[in-house]
């Protein structure tokens, strides 16, 4: 059975695709940094699963849980990096507004 680890998997995209490789048959590592919402995975997905919760902000400790998470899983075939970190940029000043019209304008919605 093939391995894959999806980084982020606790909403979203990450979330998605970890559902999609345990419908393709991959026993899948699911990390985030909720593990409330890596349990609830879990129970929806049928292969073999396994959780740990890490934080990609502490880098050192995610990479050691990371090479925790590749030994308890026998090794590994694939990773998904799907987590991300967002800061507010303070310097970035826009008007909402504008924009709006903007993006009406050029048939973004």
């Amino acid at each position: 059975m093939n391995r894959a680890i999806v980084i982020g998997a606790t909403s979203g995209i990450g979330r998605e695709t970890a559902k999609k490789l345990a419908k393709n048959g991959y026993a899948v590592g699911l990390t985030g940094r909720r593990k409330d919402r890596l349990m609830k995975l879990r129970r929806s997905i049928t292969t073999n699963t396994f959780i740990k919760v890490i934080d990609v902000c502490k880098t050192n400790e995610a990479i050691e849980l990371l090479k925790e998470l590749i030994d308890e899983m026998g090794g590994l075939d694939l990773i998904v990096i799907c987590s991300g970190i967002v800061r507010p940029n303070y310097e970035l000043n826009w008007d909402k507004e504008k924009e709006k019209y903007i993006f009406l304008e050029d048939d973004v919605f």
